[in-house]
């Protein structure tokens, strides 16, 4: 499908048609009935606008393009000047030609003033199809949705630094211990191992002693820019080993010596630096595109334009019908820095940040349902196993009373049927197995109902809080308020652990001697009878029938509620 694309950089120079010497610029495009309109701009006669207009050719209504500066006012907005291009005369350009650079155009003989801009025929492989503002969308509220983006997989290089050796190095004299100097590399917030993504920053590379435990000096510095590291795209090609100075902090080891170290650094670019999941990845190509011809020779370009779509089924919203439905096609990777709306840097770093460990509400929920989820089967078995001890299905309890007493009578026999049980789970959830690659699920992170109040919590600036005094203090009551509940699990799991070293620390006597006697007495029954009675007796009392049982608790649970805890001793 072809385009014709008119792109409005920029004006300079523009003549003023308001008496009062101001002017707020705009550009018309019209073509036929089709007009479209740059934002405008006030008192500004150099204005910078970088807009792209597409019209589709079928649609062509005219012969003639108009580009008109107009300058907006309260009643009627006045002319300024304006450029007409015959549509026969306007080059054509196929993807993968150079594009074509904008031109100084005078929209105003006799006052003078410029516009650059540039204006051709293309088809959807075009770059500026993504950026571009269509005619049948002109008066689309939100233009970025009404058409595709192209998105362009990034490619990723490892570095490879060999550190070789060093010379000259200046250590201060220290009769008390003997110098150990060590390399640390460091690129960007990454330490020994590297991760170069775009923009990058330079490589710094430092010789440290180590003068105590957690003490090092700092014996020389070096910045290696990416400019100069050489890239190398095959094991065939040997990168030379370079020489390179060393700075200091302190002056007076500048003065004495010139310490260098000798490094092998270079890109490697005959590997795949994996950005996708190891699971579902779509390329496994190297990063050099020189080397793709090599393993698998090009065959041509594949150029997709998508046209239209019939015969999709209608869905009823309400009172009317209604089709909410689009296309994808998957050119490569999504790169975070290029979706729309674009996405801050901090943004980017926070999402793709593993050790952003900051408090969020939302991500607290949402560890808590997923440590639910995981403790949901033990969960599930403690509830069906109460139910098996209160007789609620009486086949089932029977089943399991008779399965207890052959596992005591074969126990030789409970490893096999474990695991022979384990594989025949592994085979019923076959046919529940995920079919769609891992991806960012909305639901499991809580972010589809998220309260905003939240994620402006979450993305506030740390240390500094960048809110209002209010809200900080609003936002310190409800973390206080979550945090009492913790505290008060915490006190209880401790009370409970305090109570079982009562049973041996004699705070309580008659409690500490009852359980020795408890224990002495223990030691001789286990000793003379067989520890399988005890194993099938404990079981079948635990599982006996709700006949047999009484509403008050336990004897044991009584004695352990009884025991002494610090609770009390707390302030």
């Amino acid at each position: 499908m072809e385009f014709l694309y008119v792109k409005i950089v920029k004006a300079r120079n523009l003549p003023t048609m308001d008496p009062t010497g101001s002017l707020d610029p705009y550009v018309e495009v019209k073509l036929g009935n089709f007009t479209a309109r740059t934002k405008h701009f006030e008192k500004n006669k150099n204005p910078i606008w970088n807009e792209v207009f597409a019209f589709s050719k079928s649609d062509q209504q005219s012969d003639h393009l108009e580009v008109i500066v107009m300058d907006k006012d309260v009643i009627k907005d006045d002319f300024v000047g304006s450029i007409q291009f015959d549509l026969r005369e306007i080059p054509t350009r196929v993807a993968p030609d150079s594009p074509l650079a904008p031109e100084w155009y005078v929209v105003n003989v006799e006052k003078g003033g410029e516009i650059m801009l540039a204006v051709w025929f293309g088809t959807q492989a075009d770059e500026a199809f993504s950026d571009a503002t269509y005619s049948d969308a002109l008066t689309a509220l939100n233009k970025s949705s009404v058409r595709s983006k192209i998105y362009h997989s990034p490619r990723l290089w490892y570095l490879r630094v060999n550190v070789i050796e060093a010379q000259d190095l200046v250590i201060v004299p220290d009769r008390t211990r003997a110098p150990n100097p060590y390399v640390k590399i460091k690129l960007g917030n990454q330490m020994v191992r590297t991760k170069p993504t775009e923009p990058f920053e330079d490589l710094e590379i430092s010789i440290e002693d180590r003068v105590a435990v957690n003490r090092e000096e700092t014996l020389g510095l070096v910045k290696i820019p990416f400019d100069i590291i050489e890239r190398r795209v095959s094991d065939n090609r040997i990168v030379p080993n370079r020489w390179f100075s060393l700075k200091f902090e302190s002056q007076r080891r500048a003065r004495v010596a010139t310490t260098r170290i000798l490094l092998n650094v270079c890109l490697e670019g005959g590997y795949h630096v994996l950005d996708e999941s190891t699971y579902y990845s779509s390329d496994f190509r190297p990063s050099m595109k020189e080397l793709w011809t090599r393993q698998q020779p090009s065959l041509g370009v594949l150029e997709l334009g998508i046209l239209g779509v019939e015969g999709l089924n209608v869905s009823h919203d309400g009172k009317k019908e209604t089709v909410d439905a689009y296309c994808v096609a998957k050119y490569g990777t999504k790169w975070l820095s290029r979706t729309e709306p674009p996405l801050r840097k901090e943004v980017i770093e926070y999402i793709t940040g593993l050790d952003s460990h900051f408090w969020s509400i939302r991500k607290s929920r949402a560890n808590f349902f997923r440590l639910k989820s995981v403790l949901s089967g033990l969960l599930g078995t403690g509830e069906w196993f109460q139910d098996i001890c209160t007789w609620k299905k009486p086949v089932a309890s029977a089943a399991v009373h008779i399965l207890y007493l052959a596992f005591v009578c074969l126990p030789e026999m409970i490893l096999p049927i474990t695991s022979l049980l384990l594989f025949m789970l592994g085979v019923w959830n076959y046919r529940l197995r995920p079919r769609q690659p891992p991806h960012m699920d909305t639901r499991l992170s809580f972010a589809d109902n998220v309260h905003p109040e939240e994620l402006n919590e979450e993305f506030d600036t740390f240390p500094y809080s960048s809110q209002d005094p209010a809200v900080v203090k609003m936002r310190y009551e409800r973390l206080r308020s979550i945090a009492s509940r913790a505290q008060t699990v915490v006190g209880d799991i401790a009370g409970q652990g305090e109570r079982v070293q009562a049973l041996l620390s004699w705070r309580d006597p008659r409690a500490t001697s009852i359980f020795m006697v408890l224990c002495l007495v223990s030691s001789v029954v286990l000793y003379v009878v067989p520890f399988k009675v005890f194993v099938l007796l404990g079981g079948l009392y635990i599982m006996r029938h709700p006949r047999f049982r009484r509403k008050t608790p336990p004897g044991l649970v009584n004695f352990f509620k009884r025991l002494p805890a610090k609770t009390d001793c707390m302030l």
